[in-house]
């Protein structure tokens, strides 16, 4: 039985075996493209995520090792091109100036003054 149809047949165990024979090669090439192992993790997570959402658009006859590293690639492109998405908070010239050269105690003072909803929605 393919991979494929094993997901198709019993989700649960088949996505297991995907990411067992998968991971470790995903892994390698998300470390090569992010540059640090979180955040190459979390690359191959959603990597994983979403392939097995998009599983219809498979076709049998194609590479799967090709597909999914053609899927990793895509979300790390798009975390490039969005990275507000990802987890910054913008800042704006006049706050960096007000902040140049601060001591870590002066971290709490900025984090005061933030927009907190911008911080929140970075966090989550």
């Amino acid at each position: 039985m393919s991979l494929i149809s094993e997901i198709h047949n019993d989700l649960e165990k088949g996505a297991l075996r995907l990411m067992v024979e998968y991971r470790a090669r995903l892994f390698s090439d998300a470390v090569r493209l992010c540059g640090n192992p979180t955040n190459a993790d979390d690359l191959v997570s959603r990597t994983f995520a979403k392939a097995i959402g998009k599983l219809d658009t498979y076709k049998e006859d194609d590479n799967l090792y090709g597909w999914l590293k053609t899927i990793l690639s895509n979300l790390h492109r798009n975390d490039l091109e969005r990275p507000v998405a990802r987890g910054t908070v913008p800042v704006d010239d006049a706050t960096l100036e007000q902040y140049a050269g601060a001591d870590d105690s002066t971290m709490d003072q900025l984090m005061r003054n933030s927009d907190h909803d911008a911080l929140r929605e970075a966090i989550n």
